[in-house]
C-alpha cells in the first residue's frame, strides 16, 4: 500500500491511522515538524486520494463544541475490511481468517522470505506478501501458515541461542 510514498507521506499516513480526525496542525506536532513542512505532504496525500478532510465535532478544554476539519484515511473498497486481501472471498470465513493470520505472522517476520515447497516461496517485502495473499489458494495459505510459523519459531530459537528442534 505504501510502496509509492515518500518517507514523510508514510509517516503522515501512520499518524492519521493512529489518530483518525487529527488536524493538520496537530499532525505537525505528532510528527515533530513545522506546520509549513507538513502542509505540502497533506496536500499531496489529499490530491492522490489517500486521505480526506471531514468536518468533525471536537470538544475544547473549556467545554465548547467546535466543528473542525480532520484528516481521515480513505479505505479502498476493493479490500476486505477484515483481512485486507484484494480478492473475492467470504468475509469472516475460513479463508479470510487464514489470510489475516498469515498477514500477522508475516508482519512478525518483518516480511521475510518464507519457502513453501519446492520451487514456491513467499518472497520478501510487504508488496510480495500482499501479492501472495491476494492470489493464494486455501491450501497454499495453510502451507504458508505452517512454514511461516516454523520460520518464526526458528528465528526465535536462533536469537535466543537455544538448540533447534526439528519436529514437534
Amino acid at each position: 500500500m505504501n510502496d509509492d510514498l515518500t518517507p514523510d507521506e508514510s509517516a503522515a499516513l501512520e499518524a492519521i491511522y493512529a489518530k483518525p480526525g487529527i488536524s493538520a496542525r496537530r499532525l505537525a506536532r505528532v510528527l515533530q515538524r513545522r506546520p509549513e513542512s507538513v502542509l505540502p505532504v497533506v496536500h499531496s496525500l489529499l490530491a492522490r486520494n489517500r486521505i480526506e478532510q471531514r468536518k468533525g465535532a471536537t470538544v475544547r478544554k473549556d467545554g465548547q463544541l467546535r466543528n473542525l476539519p480532520g484528516l481521515h484515511l480513505i479505505v479502498d473498497p476493493n479490500l476486505c475490511p477484515t483481512c485486507g486481501a484484494g480478492k473475492r472471498h467470504f468475509e469472516g470465513g475460513a479463508e479470510c481468517d487464514r489470510i489475516a493470520q498469515l498477514r500477522l505472522i508475516g508482519a512478525s517476520l518483518n516480511w521475510a522470505r518464507v519457502p513453501l515447497m519446492y520451487g514456491k516461496a513467499i518472497q520478501s517485502g510487504r508488496l510480495m506478501w500482499d501479492q501472495f495473499l491476494n492470489t493464494a489458494s486455501y491450501d497454499e495459505l495453510m502451507a504458508g501458515i505452517r512454514q511461516a510459523r516454523f520460520w518464526r519459531d526458528l528465528n526465535v530459537q536462533v536469537t535466543k541461542g537455544a538448540p533447534a528442534t526439528v519436529g514437534r
